[in-house]
């Protein structure tokens, strides 16, 4: 039979004779690993435990469970907490083992036995287990003290006699969750408190601020941003250190920038440097070296992140990768910080920009009135003259509209130039807004019927009376019905007056072309129009719903809108109740009797231009010369959305050509087909189908193929090519100033530009030149 287990058997370092192990304990060895294998080379008999077949019951139970055991177990027996630990233990005992084996815990866990020596005791007094969870030890296990976190049950150990003879201790580590939950909440601090600041230095500054409350981690950092251009960086925070320490300002310093630094800021990668490189004192906690991390804003080199490495810490691969997370917040902080710079530079721009241009309006709007005022006022005179001829009578019947036009639009720019500048002083004053609103909405009702439209007013009276600017609220609701009138071709327009939700409700509804959704935000923003082709006129400022909405926002309401493509729309305007709302100094007393403005006026007769088209004129008459012989009569087709325009240019060509007329592209290429011209003048912006569509209409049907085409713009000068326009004679000339010298009277003109017209490929254009 084979012998029992010996200790110290095959082992020639134990220097002493083989001692008999009891069964149990043999087996345990036998099986427990690494830790089984030292166990049974050791001589026992030299330690202060003694030899295994001395043990109490309680020990040798203790020590096999531990080895057979897969848990982190490290025990501490008698008086002078003598360890034994199992395999488990080993990544905890570190660079301790095997020197810990069977020693005091006093001498191999000298850094924590100010904290394991209360617990033990209290353990051993008390009888009860010590119950941890991420528990914070400062552990040497690596060769320096180690911030670490274990959950850990100390439980006594009760001998034969009840006595306690050792402290058996499950630990479990985690320190890793610990560290990266509190990492994860640096993160989430950055990324939240870097969203705020306005300027690149304030963003350093706040990121600093962060780093310097998880000094755990990141012991000092330094933060060096630029605006962008090169050599641009300057030092905007520091945390864990006095900015005076730093050894380095900025890429520009003087006393001259760390080479590593110096890389980074070029764009190089992330370097390991020394820590006294980079600041004269570093902190306690840091330990020698730092990382230098480079920061960016998208594929642009836009600073550098100087971090302090923990001397508590190991710089494992998971604190690395922090130190990286960390750089990429600051660095998205940053590529966000710029972007908004930008759009806020460009916003400002934009404004300027706006705020120019309603100042040059404005401006010229001042030098217009007084031109205005001295063409209105002969033209009125000679208007009510019962002897003027009735040829001179319309054309300056033309000139009157116009003018009036062109003064509705100079005092809406002027009216957007107070409002900017605080100069716009409303006089709120009592009243009946349901009377006065049906009041300024009939002044509209023959121009929407002269439309072919329904007009209806459903205005009960308010349960109160409402304080307005009367002027003001006069320019709201004739700009809403303006605006319906335009947009809506068939159907009706209705005014309601309701109360509601402690406001006065005004709506205006139409059964017009309606509002694009893509649009349908930007409708009371000024100079924006939207696209419609299916409005009465292309013409128009972009200005009407803008004002609208500014001067209900000065009354304290809002104006809505609610809108289908195809089915219309449905403008809003909510004014409050009483005068709460309202400047106590600009509220009137008493109440003052209604008066007419005159401002109706310019409106109602701008929308009686756009109520429906005339006939298209025909005048067969055949043309005669300069010299007054007969010449062949020539066609042509007149295609323009204003009225006034057509009737121009009718004037100016019937006494050389049978003229035709049509008020947008649809109609006038229904005109084109219908009968041959020799001519087309069209505009290029108008309702339905504007010059482009009509001209490319006109191109691809073979019957009007080789018809010349003249493009009228005023957005154009003279000889100015449109762009989109299809290959064929076509030519465009600017409609500023259209006089009699800028129409030929020449029929050889005619005939020669005629012929060059029909001669073409289909793919050359005429001179780019009015005729002479």
């Amino acid at each position: 039979m084979s012998s029992a287990p010996t200790v110290g058997d095959g082992d020639p370092s134990s220097g002493s004779a083989a001692v008999p192990l009891p069964s149990g304990l043999a087996a345990a060895f036998a099986a427990g690993g690494e830790m089984g294998q030292h166990f049974a080379r050791l001589d026992w008999s030299a330690t202060r435990v003694g030899p295994p077949d001395r043990w109490p019951s309680t020990l040798l139970n203790a020590v096999s469970m531990m080895l057979a055991s897969r848990s982190q177990i490290v025990m501490f027996w008698g008086e002078e907490h003598l360890a034994f630990y199992n395999d488990a233990y080993l990544p905890t005992i570190g660079v301790k083992h095997p020197r810990a084996m069977v020693q005091p815990a006093r001498e191999h866990w000298a850094e924590l036995w100010h904290v394991l020596e209360p617990l033990f005791d209290g353990v051993r007094r008390s009888g009860e287990a010590f119950r941890g969870i991420d528990h914070p030890f400062l552990l040497e296990r690596h060769g320096f003290l180690e911030e670490t976190y274990f959950d850990v049950s100390y439980d006594p150990l009760r001998t034969e006699d009840g006595t306690i003879g050792g402290i058996y201790c499950i630990v479990n580590e985690t320190t890793g969750r610990v560290l990266g939950e509190r990492r994860l909440r640096a993160l989430a601090e950055l990324g939240r408190r870097l969203s705020g600041p306005a300027s690149w230095a304030d963003l350093g500054a706040e990121a600093a601020r962060v780093l310097d409350a998880h000094r755990a981690d990141v012991p000092f950092a330094l933060v060096y941003l630029g605006d962008g251009r090169p050599a641009s960086e300057v030092l905007v925070g520091c945390a864990g250190v006095d900015p005076v320490t730093a050894r380095c300002s900025g890429a520009g310093d003087p006393r001259g920038v760390p080479p590593l630094l110096t890389g980074v800021l070029a764009g190089g990668p992330a370097v390991l440097g020394k820590a006294t490189d980079f600041v004269t004192a570093p902190p306690e906690t840091a330990a020698d070296g730092v990382l230098v991390l480079p920061v960016s804003a998208g594929t642009e080199a836009a600073g550098a992140l100087v971090v302090g490495i923990s001397r508590r810490l190991r710089l494992s691969e998971e604190y690395r990768a922090w130190f990286d997370l960390v750089a990429a917040q600051v660095s998205s902080a940053v590529a966000d910080q710029r972007a908004y710079e930008m759009e806020r530079a460009r916003a400002a721009e934009l404004a300027a920009l706006d705020r120019a241009k309603t100042n040059f309006f404005a401006n010229v709007s001042h030098e217009f009135r007084i031109p205005l005022t001295l063409v209105l006022g002969p033209l009125e005179e000679a208007l009510a003259d019962p002897d003027l001829p009735a040829g001179h009578r319309e054309s300056l019947t033309m000139v009157h509209r116009n003018a009036q036009r062109l003064l509705k639009l100079v005092n809406t720019v002027l009216d957007f130039s107070r409002l900017e500048s605080g100069r716009l002083r409303a006089s709120y004053e009592s009243t009946d807004l349901s009377d006065y609103t049906a009041r300024l909405a009939s002044t509209f009702r023959s121009a929407v019927e002269r439309a072919g439209l329904r007009f209806e007013v459903d205005a009960p009276p308010l349960p109160e009376r409402v304080f307005v600017d009367r002027d003001l609220w006069e320019k709201i609701v004739l700009n809403l019905l303006s605006n319906a009138l335009k947009f809506t071709v068939s159907g009706g327009i209705t005014v309601r007056v309701r109360s509601g939700n402690g406001s006065a409700r005004v709506e205006v509804a139409d059964t017009g072309v309606g509002i694009a959704p893509e649009d349908l935000s930007r409708v009371f923003e000024r100079f924006h129009r939207a696209p419609a082709s299916g409005a009465r006129t292309h013409e128009g400022t972009g200005i009407g719903l803008a004002l609208v909405r500014e001067l209900t926002e000065l009354h304290g309401g809002e104006v809505t809108v609610v809108s289908r493509p195809g089915e219309g729309s449905v403008f809003t305007v909510a004014v409050p109740f009483g005068t709460g709302h309202l400047p106590p100094e600009r509220v009137a007393e008493l109440p003052s009797p209604l008066t007419e403005s005159g401002e109706n006026r310019l409106y109602v007769n701008e929308a009686a231009v756009w109520g429906g088209a005339e006939p298209p004129r025909n005048d067969p008459r055949p043309a005669t010369g300069a010299d007054g012989s007969r010449r062949r009569a020539g066609r042509v087709l007149v295609v323009d959305d204003n009225a006034d325009l057509r009737d121009h240019l009718t004037r100016l060509l019937s006494p050389y050509w049978a003229v035709v007329t049509a008020p947008d592209g649809e109609a006038g290429f229904a005109e084109a087909v219908r009968a041959p011209f020799d001519l087309v003048l069209t505009d290029l912006m108008m309702p339905r189908l504007d010059g482009i569509g009509l001209v490319t209409g006109l191109r691809a049907d073979p019957r009007t193929r080789h018809v010349p085409i003249v493009i009228l713009s005023a957005r154009a000068g003279a000889g100015e090519a449109v762009e989109g326009s299809p290959p064929g004679p076509t030519t465009t000339w600017s409609s500023r100033s259209p006089g009699r010298n800028w129409w030929p009277g020449s029929g050889r003109t005619w005939n020669s530009a005629s012929s060059a017209a029909r001669s073409s490929n289909s793919c050359g254009r005429w001179p780019t030149r009015p005729w002479r």
